[in-house]
């Protein structure tokens, strides 16, 4: 059964919202053979809507709510849902009451049948009320001004009942924020010669005392908007042809291990290996690393190590000295490194992406705004003209909160390697366990890889590791990695006693895909994370992974279906190992993993982040 997806954007509409909501969950998507999803996007009501809507949606499982902080724009609210988008067809449905909800999966059909890839419910294709004539006309000239640029018939380019299939909005990149977004769709679809199915529909419209906001300055900025995509087309096309140039900047790269260099380095080696130029400027840490090397056909630039200061003005004199030979800086994490990029890229004319990797008390933001320096560095980026991406909607609304542009930002999961990290014989998985020195006690194996941090709750998980092996004597915790807290790990493990001995603690190592395929369950009681690399390649292993109920892994995990979500507090996330073991080898222990890989192939490969960077880069 195909799943449809209805995004209601939605700002100050307290008195119509609840209606258009209960109008869209009691529409009957079922016997046209589609589930649904609908996904509310508040955009800083400051009436009474998100009220409205969460009473509409109480009981409501297939509802989720996005809620802004302030008002970005109808444009910024579609982006959102559209990025929250899960469903095989996405369609639009305004938060008034002009567009009857029941035309949706009489219009997905077409899609679903493969008749379409585009459906818009016209409003001039059959007789409908008109208020406003100004409005109707303003309507027909726009729709026949990008008609004839574009050198297509489409009647109604601003009607609020669009449908897509969700490929079609892949392949478009959208950046309005305002109600200019129904002419960039319909311009950047037009522009791919995707053809548009249009259909009648009814339309009941509603005055500007009933709350009606489009005006005739947002006629002109649609009117505009065409115009760029149009006469942008031909160097569009060029740019399309032309090998990227990247320079990478991170104060920490290979062979450090970070979920923000392991990212880099495999982008990196993936643009490279696809005939592009990427090559990366860091810090030297350890004296014995050469201050030249390639690394999987990438070339690292290290620089003397000194501190953040004399880094960001060392890095500036190499980008100014390298400037023929990158076109873009991309920055791996918002610290002091990206104040050299946004300087350079102003100097030499060069485009930047910045990148936010994590949310929370250990993220960019919140560590940056502890410190005076760091408050102006965001101040600097905010006003700057550079491009953000991040990982996950947790970093992306932290962002907003700041004051950061939304229009600037675009989302970007990480990706995992899906055919390094995959799953293995039964055969493979006890010869693997023997070489890696896991016994052959017979008993569920948790591996938890990447840093031994705070933000990683690893603590609270050795220190409650007794008691799942009292439950489970058998059972194995191995911990890949090194850091900060290696010591105090050892030591907490020490005074578990008898159950000291199942608690492995194993060296950084470049084969890591061996210890997932040796293990049962991967674990991530992490406080704080963006999108954790280590946990898609677990799941792209097809392990069971128990993780902290924090937002950014709420985005990839569903508990119960691919995955199982609990509290980080170290007794209950104890508890949730208990009870996942106790399912191990079990038929729903063989579907959740399943289904973890299934969600990695379709949402996590290093495939599709590589052809997003690349939309990006392109961009840009």
């Amino acid at each position: 059964m195909k799943k449809i997806t209805v995004i209601i954007p939605a700002y100050n509409e307290e008195k119509t919202i609840g209606r258009v909501l209960i109008g869209v969950l009691t529409a009957d998507f079922e016997s046209a053979g589609f589930e649904k999803e609908i996904i509310v996007v508040d955009d800083g009501s400051t009436d009474g809507t998100f009220d409205a809507v969460s009473r509409a949606a109480s009981s409501a499982d297939c509802v989720k709510i996005i809620r802004f902080e302030r008002n970005l724009g109808k444009g910024a609210a579609l982006r959102a849902g559209i990025e929250d988008a899960t469903g095989d067809i996405i369609s639009v449905q305004d938060a008034d009451l002009e567009y009857d909800p029941s035309d949706i999966p009489k219009m997905a059909a077409r899609i679903a049948d493969g008749s379409a890839r585009v459906v818009y419910g016209s409003r001039f294709l059959e007789k409908n009320p008109v208020i406003y004539a100004s409005y109707y006309l303003g309507n027909k000239i726009i729709s026949g001004f990008i008609g004839a640029i574009f050198l297509r018939r489409v009647t109604d380019s601003y009607t609020c009942r669009k449908l897509f299939d969700k490929n079609v909005l892949k392949e478009i990149s959208l950046v309005s924020r305002g109600f200019e977004i129904e002419a960039e769709i319909t311009s950047k679809i037009l522009q791919r010669n995707i053809p548009i199915t249009e259909i009648p529909i009814r339309y009941t419209p509603r005055t500007i005392k009933d709350g009606k906001k489009i005006s005739l300055r947002d006629a002109f900025l649609g009117a505009w908007t065409a115009i760029r995509v149009r006469f942008a087309r031909s160097s569009v096309c060029s740019r399309l042809r032309e090998p990227l140039r990247i320079c990478m900047l991170s104060a920490r790269f290979h062979p450090h291990i970070g979920g923000a260099e392991k990212q880099g380095l495999l982008l990196a080696s993936r643009l490279c290996a696809g005939g592009n130029s990427v090559f990366v400027c860091t810090q030297s840490f350890n004296g014995g690393l050469p201050s030249r090397e390639n690394v999987s056909g990438v070339e690292i630039y290290r620089l003397a190590h000194g501190s953040s200061f004399r880094f960001m003005l060392g890095s500036l004199r190499f980008l100014i000295s390298k400037r023929k030979e990158y076109d873009a800086i991309h920055v791996l994490l918002a610290s002091s490194p990206a104040i050299a990029a946004v300087v350079a890229g102003s100097l030499l004319g060069k485009k930047v992406l910045i990148k936010f990797g994590c949310s929370g008390k250990f993220g960019d933001i919140a560590t940056s705004r502890a410190r005076i320096a760091g408050r102006v560095k965001l101040s600097l980026l905010k006003h700057s003209s550079a491009r953000f991406v991040c990982p996950s909607r947790g970093v992306f609304d932290e962002a907003l909160t700041e004051g950061f542009p939304c229009d600037r930002f675009t989302i970007i999961p990480n990706g995992a390697d899906t055919s390094r990290f995959a799953p293995v014989s039964v055969e493979r998985k006890r010869s693997l366990g023997e070489e890696l020195g896991l016994g052959s006690d017979g008993g569920p194996v948790a591996v938890f890889t990447g840093r031994f941090e705070r933000q990683k709750g690893l603590e609270g998980l050795v220190g409650e590791w007794g008691g799942v092996v009292q439950t489970f004597p058998s059972a194995k915790l191995v911990l890949v990695g090194r850091g900060t807290l290696e010591e105090n790990l050892r030591r907490i493990a020490a005074r578990l006693g008898a159950a000291a001995s199942s608690v492995i603690f194993a060296p950084p190592t470049d084969e890591v895909e061996k210890h997932l395929a040796a293990a049962d369950f991967f674990v991530l009681p992490s406080s704080a994370e963006g999108i954790s690399n280590s946990m898609l390649e677990a799941m792209a292993s097809g392990l069971a992974v128990i993780a902290a109920d924090i937002s950014a892994n709420k985005e990839v995990i569903t508990d119960g279906e691919n995955g199982y979500l609990a509290p980080s507090a170290p007794t209950t996330f104890a508890e949730k190992i208990k009870s996942a073991f106790a399912l191990w080898g079990s038929a729903a222990d063989k579907a959740m993993r399943e289904r973890a890989r299934e969600t990695a192939l379709e949402r996590y490969s290093v495939e599709k982040m590589l052809k997003d960077y690349i939309a990006l880069y392109r961009r840009m």
